[in-house]
């Protein structure tokens, strides 16, 4: 035999597959099934065939074994992290956070418990304004809209803020009033029922109001919240609007309609 053949027979030879390297790495892939998972498993298998050829039996089952680790051990850190990702401030689980859970923060003067910031919306209380006429005497002299993100199956969260002239007193009887006036006034709004009882916010009178309607094949609800600070003739107007669809129970607004009872906190007479 020729050194040239000699050669290539002692190569073949050298990395021929094995009945003992399949048995250690049928174990090896075992282990690492039980302990990492299918996919790992077959990693393992699959790189012991595809190294075997290239490399050898020993150094097929070692390298083999360790890529099973790997991939084993990054398929479960990926799927921990995704399972539980950083929650930023919009997310869906920060909106699982209780009332007692959620923190204090003071808006347009109002201190409320809330997992998200308000935001002024100067456009939406711009067109307030517009539709106010300057020389009716009822026309607050300044109107700030704050929105948030709903929270705890709410649907939509504002907060207004309006301070009068001072030769006008704001009511807030007038301010709940209103505001069974412009929801009841919504298209599709049937069969109404509303329930105003006074109650005290830090020493100063509000009203909360109740809200349940039919609207278009499904329920709709809010809870409505007005308070007066009589020596600046300031109201604030905390408004929560919620809905269900598909469904004539009012009862399946209960849920985010205490939420918003507990947000507000209000301190019964």
């Amino acid at each position: 035999m020729s050194s040239e053949g000699t050669a290539v027979a002692a190569k073949h030879t050298a990395r021929a597959p094995s009945s003992f390297g399949w048995i250690v790495t049928t174990i090896v892939a075992l282990v690492v099934f039980k302990t990492l998972g299918v996919v790992a498993g077959l990693a393992t298998f699959g790189a012991y065939y595809w190294l075997q050829p290239r490399i050898g039996t020993f150094f097929a089952m070692v390298l083999s074994a360790v890529l099973g680790v790997v991939v084993g051990v990054g398929l479960a850190v990926g799927l921990a992290s995704n399972s539980n990702p950083a929650v930023p401030s919009g997310s869906k689980a920060s909106q699982e956070l209780t009332p007692a859970q959620m923190p204090l923060q003071k808006v347009g003067s109002l201190s409320l418990n809330y997992p998200f910031s308000f935001t002024a919306n100067e456009a939406e209380a711009q067109v307030m304004m517009s539709g106010l006429s300057a020389e009716n005497p009822t026309t607050p002299i300044d109107l700030s809209v704050y929105n948030s993100q709903p929270s705890c199956g709410l649907g939509e969260v504002r907060l207004v803020v309006a301070t009068y002239p001072a030769e006008l007193q704001a009511s807030v009887d007038g301010a709940a009033a209103g505001a069974i006036s412009r929801v009841s006034g919504l298209e599709g709004i049937t069969n109404p029922q509303t329930e105003t009882v006074p109650v005290d916010v830090s020493g100063l009178p509000a009203r909360l109001t109740s809200f349940s309607a039919q609207r278009w094949g499904g329920v709709l609800g809010a809870e409505f919240l007005a308070v007066l600070d009589e020596q600046s003739n300031t109201l604030w107007q905390l408004q929560f609007i919620f809905a269900k669809n598909a469904t004539s129970d009012y009862s399946t607004l209960e849920e985010a309609r205490l939420c918003a009872k507990q947000i507000v906190k209000p301190d019964y007479p």
